[in-house]
């Protein structure tokens, strides 16, 4: 049989005919990127302002520029921190009525009041048209641009799969043919759509066609090519894209109008119908369709045109995917890693599409030169192919893909917070009772270019993201189901390509680099997620499922068959091994004498086939006679072992003939079972540890109260006095002091500036009802604030930080969780060193002194330094205290107890609004949160010290001592107490945890990523949540005390639901749930105030469960030698999150007050989805080594595998499941 790869390298792989049609099908590609991005200069959204008739008629009488009569129409709003004129309100004036003459300089209509505008819009086109100027999309009617591009997207979603249906049904050329004719009507319905309805209908049918057309064309060339050629065209025909990026500038400058614009866009398809002479149909989808003579004669005129000869084979030509077996989408979804491939690709595809075409539309709302920036970011595109194919057959897929999202990610980042330059201007004003001042603005550095090539390396790493994603999809799915697999994938991109102008335009109106911000998250998320997938490189195509769940099973299963291929039993040495020949492993032979698991000595060299039955005898539980019997047809050396009198024993197996060894071991928790599991001695314990997580509550949410910033305006000393003076409500004083300001969407008196006045050169009076000072230049707050107290006080009202010293707010409790960071490595090498209750006790002492010191503190800088200190030992203290408690109670007890421990904490959450209730100074409660601590260290006379860190040090007496008295106090008597004077440390023989053993191999990298992002997002949302409650202006105590009762549900949602439901789930909805409540929140309006309660509670439940279960998830996700290093290493990431999370709220509230919310409901839902990548626990003994967590799925052997040890030369030996013939 002969396939078409086959006679394809006698027609020549990529000839001279092969170039024709690829060079034609390139083409395709220029105007899909016309219609793709077109939206930048069809689109474009000028400068407007309400349109005024009578205005406008006295503009053309008197000669006014647009900005006088802007000035007459336009009130001044607050947009991202600047005064600017609106474009959506005018004063509300009848013109008509009034004297207005051609000089407007002494009119002053500030106060007057405002309305939406009425009479449409007038736009400073500088002589272009969009079809914004045209249906006047802007203002409340804005979003309707978004459609624009969200209808497009909807047509290549649908198109995708109608046309992918079509080419299988009818061929690629037909449907290439048909699409392009279908774009050329539609592309010029668009241009002659009479109204926007019928325009968003348009365009979806030009969407249907557009995309469908190019990927059409793309299968043609690809299925034409031989296979070593098909990357290389498949990556220039994406690069053909980005050439039309770099026309449709030029071209948008030429051609004004945007109906012109997109007729000369949609000409070439109806061009490209003339193909049907030039373009053959595919030889492959022909023999799919049982065409043979079809596809023998289009072959040979390849092979004629590329002057090559075909042999007689071609008469044989078969076609190669015939055999597969037909795909199902559950097929996608069914196993672990085609979930993980099939979430982590969707991811990916959505991401690529919404930062790419966020970064392309935003250059349309830039108030630069729109033609040079999409033509400079246009060519940053080409070096992208160049690296692909430079990186990709060397560095490997994996790497550049997560680094060239992650370098978009970071690109958008910093983007966004380089500042714009700004020229600096003079602002004049001018009013009865002042003389006319001049104010300049100070001149910005000039970042302008800086900026440019940041946002140029963004868009050059979301544009190789985007291309790689195309090949790595394919690579990552199995042959039968691998082309399904694509299409399911790829439809999240037309899927983000809706969504992106709703981010990109809605979101710009709030802050207008806060859609980059967006972008760089999920860029930064999608390259986090591709280093969880495997490697391709130098990796043969899957062509089954379980080619995908067990590739070590792949590698192994095609070099076994080789060398039995070559020799069945070949006599060179196949090991591979460095240790010395001589195999030893400790082995655990329970009471019934049955060998669960084993390894047996081996010489190096033994043939493939002993070694791959001696493999199955260790999986097949066989009982001491199979194994000797095994040995025996092996011609192995049988091991001689003594018998001990002991219900468990350990044998160690040497590869000579000898005796074994064993020894009666007995480890601390049989003793435990002896001296009581949890009773009274240790009940009584866990009583007094628990105390110590109600003072670390107040320790670690207390900046709520102590660190709350009441509302504030600039102090005038003048008008300070004459307050008193005349009796003025501080109302009345503050209007004389602080201008109106924009606040999301909101007029509000500021509260870091004030009006630049010297009252005292002024006539002022008690009566200031007729005083307009609305005009009046505002300056910054020079003579500190005054607060609206409500007899509390608080080191934000003490050291003034507000306005420009706001930050130092966030420095507080970022201060306090750096401690937290060092305080966990440190009090964790403490603990292990000198034992778990001296470290209790030191900590507790430093939580005392650092505590009360700050209570005392003269400034702020010593107030950080030690609100870093108290974070070192409060954090080190409860961690060795929780330690403590879990380790002198039974396993059965150990999360029980560490669940209510943390509970725990949620009781001081609630004892804190009491107290700052009561106690109005910061200083006072200070003290009060830190005086447990002096108690804590009477500690040392009514808890022992950990009986498992005794035997450790090898002080197993002093263990015995500490666990007689335990059993005393339990009233229980051990038996036999001469059995345990060996106590052992169960892990004690672990071998050493390297940092690197939590990265080296997927599974374990996978799981380490995903439980430090998830360590990171609790720290960050419940933190945030919690000192959220402070700023939102409603009664703090109130919130406060309700918002920490939802979270003693948390903990019996844990406890009913992780042994019934699992793990996963419970963790995963916990995490959705937050993200989703955050969301909800952030859109409820303030006057739904209890419903908003309600579901800002609801999310704080949600996050309290997530970061209760992280804890023990983490340790049940770790083999036991490394696991106490994989929660150290893991839970560091929750420190960091402590750090970030203040400056994320306290710095984005003054964005926008619900924009927190959002960056929190994005983390949650993240965290929530890649926990679902996590294995389930429920069920499944702790895992011992590596390879328990990278192989779960071993099983033991059946009764096949049983029968091939006994005659292991009869059957393949090379697959576990499948008996056939060698």
């Amino acid at each position: 049989m002969t396939t078409f790869d086959d006679i394809l390298d006698e027609a020549g792989k990529f000839g001279r005919c092969q170039k024709r049609i690829f060079a034609l099908l390139c083409l395709v590609s220029l105007p899909f990127s016309g219609v793709y991005v077109g939206i930048v200069f069809q689109g474009f959204t000028p400068d407007h302002w309400c349109r005024d008739p009578t205005v406008a008629h006295r503009r053309q009488a008197c000669g006014w520029s647009p900005a006088v009569s802007r000035r007459l129409t336009a009130p001044l709003v607050n947009r991202s921190g600047t005064l600017q004129q609106s474009s959506c309100e005018q004063y509300e004036v009848d013109w008509n009525t009034t004297a207005l003459t051609c000089d407007t300089q002494e009119l002053d209509i500030s106060r007057t009041p405002t309305r939406a505008c009425k009479e449409g819009w007038e736009y400073d086109y500088e002589g272009r048209q969009s079809f914004v100027t045209e249906f006047d999309l802007v203002c409340s009617d804005a979003w309707l641009v978004d459609m624009y591009q969200a209808t497009l997207n909807v047509g290549f979603l649908i198109g995708s799969i109608a046309i992918g249906y079509l080419a299988d049904r009818f061929g690629r050329k037909m449907s290439f043919l048909m699409s392009n004719l279908l774009n050329g009507i539609a592309g010029i319905l668009v241009a002659v759509a009479p109204n926007y309805v019928s325009l968003l209908v348009f365009r979806t049918l030009y969407g249907f066609g557009v995309k469908a057309g190019w990927m059409v064309g793309y299968v043609l060339i690809t299925e034409i090519v031989g296979v070593e050629y098909r990357r290389t065209v498949g990556v220039i025909y994406q690069m053909f894209f980005s050439v039309g990026n770099l026309l449709l500038p030029l071209l948008a400058y030429f051609i004004t109008d945007w109906r012109w614009l997109q007729v000369v866009i949609s000409v070439p398809y109806i061009l490209f119908v003339s193909y049907y002479w030039f373009v053959p149909e595919s030889p492959r989808w022909l023999l799919s369709q049982n065409k043979k003579a079809e596809a023998i004669e289009i072959t040979e005129a390849i092979a004629k045109e590329n002057k090559m000869t075909l042999s007689k084979n071609i008469e044989n030509l078969t076609d190669d995917n015939s055999d597969y077996c037909s795909a199902s989408f559950m097929d996608l979804i069914r196993t672990p890693k085609m979930r993980k491939h099939t979430l982590i690709l969707s991811f990916n595809w959505f991401t690529s599409a919404v930062v790419y075409q966020g970064l392309i539309m935003r250059l349309g709302i830039l108030e630069g030169n729109v033609y040079m920036d999409f033509l400079i970011s246009g060519l940053v595109e080409f070096p992208a192919a160049f690296l692909i194919l430079f990186t990709i057959e060397r560095v490997g897929r994996r790497i550049p893909f997560a680094s060239a999202n992650i370098v978009a990610g970071a690109a958008c980042f910093i983007t966004a917070f380089i500042p714009d330059s700004e020229s600096s201007r003079p602002v004049e004003t001018t009013n009865k009772m002042f003389r006319c001042q001049h104010i300049n603005i100070p001149l910005l550095a000039d970042f302008i270019w800086l900026k440019t090539v940041v946002a140029c390396i963004g868009r050059l790493g979301i544009t190789m993201a985007f291309e790689m994603v195309v090949f790595v999809n394919t690579e990552l799915y199995p042959t039968f189901v691998r082309n399904l697999g694509v299409s399911v994938c790829s439809t999240l991109c037309d899927v983000g390509g809706i969504v992106a102008p709703f981010l990109l335009y809605r979101l710009a109106v709030i802050w207008l680099e806060l859609p980059l911000i967006i972008f760089g998250s999920l860029a930064f998320v999608a390259g986090g997620l591709v280093l969880l997938l495997p490697e391709t490189r130098g990796v043969p195509l899957p062509d089954t499922i379980k080619d995908i769940e067990f590739p070590e099973r792949l590698k192994e299963n095609i070099a076994l068959k080789k060398l039995q291929l070559a020799n069945l039993l070949p006599a060179v040495d196949l090991s591979t091994n460095k240790e010395p020949a001589t195999v030893c492993r400790v082995l655990d032979i329970p009471e019934d004498g049955i060998l669960n698991d084993c390894d047996l000595p081996l010489q190096k060299e033994d043939k493939v086939i002993k070694l791959r039955a001696l493999a199955l005898a260790c999986r097949a539980a066989l009982s001491a006679a199979e194994i000797t019997e095994t040995l025996k047809l092996l011609e192995l050396p049988e091991p001689v072992c003594d018998t001990v009198p002991n219900s468990h024993q350990r044998l160690r197996l040497f590869g000579t003939p000898g005796t074994c060894t064993a020894a009666a071991m007995t480890t601390f928790d049989d003793l435990l079972e002896e001296a009581g599991n949890f009773g009274r001695c240790q009940r009584r314990v866990v009583a007094l540890l628990c105390l110590v997580s109600l003072p670390f509550a107040g320790v670690y949410v207390g900046i709520v109260f102590q660190g709350f910033t009441p509302d504030h305006w600039c102090r005038d000393p003048t008008v300070a006095h004459r307050r008193q003076a005349c009796g003025w409500s501080p109302a009345v004083s503050r209007r004389l002091t602080a201008p109106l300001v924009n606040r999301s969407g909101t007029l509000q008196q500021s509260s870091c500036e004030q009006y630049e006045v010297d009252w005292n050169t002024t006539a002022l009076t008690c009566d200031t009802q007729e005083l307009d000072i609305s005009e009046v230049l505002v300056t910054a707050c020079k003579n500190g604030w005054e607060y609206q107290y409500e007899g509390r006080e608080s080191f934000v009202t003490e050291f003034n930080l507000v306005c420009s010293d706001g930050w130092f707010v966030d420095m507080n409790q970022s201060a306090l969780n750096l401690g937290f960071l060092i305080g966990s490595f440190a009090f964790g090498f403490f603990a292990d060193r000198f034992g778990r209750k001296m470290s209790f006790l030191l900590s507790n002492a430093l939580n005392a002194i650092a505590g009360i010191a700050i209570a005392f503190s003269p400034n702020y800088i010593s107030i950080l330094v030690l609100r870093c200190i108290l974070g070192f030992g409060a954090k080190g203290g409860w961690m060795s205290s929780y330690v403590l408690v879990t380790e002198i109670v039974g396993v059965q007890y150990r999360r029980t107890v560490g669940i209510l421990f943390q509970m725990f904490f949620s009781v001081g959450v609630l004892i804190l609004p009491l107290l700052a209730y009561f106690i109005s100074d910061w200083r006072w409660l200070q003290v009060v949160i830190c005086v447990p601590y002096i108690l804590f260290l009477f500690y040392y006379w009514f808890i022992p010290e950990s009986p498992r860190w005794l035997i450790s040090q090898k002080k197993s007496t002093k263990a015995l001592e500490v666990t007689e008295a335990m059993a005393k106090e339990n009233k229980r008597k051990v038996k036999n107490f001469a059995l345990f004077q060996s106590l052992t440390d169960e892990e004690g023989d672990s071998s050493s945890a390297s940092l690197l053993d939590l990265i080296r191999t997927p599974n374990m990298r996978k799981h380490t990523f995903i439980l430090m992002f998830n360590w990171f997002t609790t720290a960050v949302v419940y933190q945030g949540l919690i000192m959220r409650v402070g700023i939102t202006g409603n009664n703090v105590y109130i919130d406060f005390f309700i918002s920490g009762l939802v979270e003693f549900p948390a903990a019996f949602l844990i406890l009913f639901t992780i042994e019934r439901v699992g793990r996963r789930i419970p963790f995963a909805s916990a995490n959705i749930v937050a993200g989703a409540a955050c969301f909800i929140t952030a859109f409820i309006p303030d006057s739904m105030i209890w419903f908003k309660t309600v579901v800002a509670c609801i999310g704080r439940l949600g996050i309290t469960m997530a970061f209760e279960m992280v804890v023990f998830v983490n340790t049940e996700l770790y083999p036991t030698y490394i696991r106490n290093l994989g929660v150290s290493v893991c839970s560091t990431l929750c420190d960091v999150g402590g750090i970030v999370s203040p400056f994320l709220l306290y710095r984005f509230a003054a964005i926008w007050l619900e924009l927190p919310l959002l960056v929190f409901g994005v983390v949650a839902f993240i965290a929530g989805g890649l926990v679902l990548f996590l294995p389930e626990t429920r069920g499944v003994p702790l895992p011992e080594t590596i390879d328990d967590v990278e192989f779960p799925n071993r099983k033991k052997v059946n009764g096949v595998e049983k029968q091939q040890i006994k005659e292991p030369l009869k059957t393949d030996l090379t697959n576990d499941q499948e008996e056939t013939t060698v």
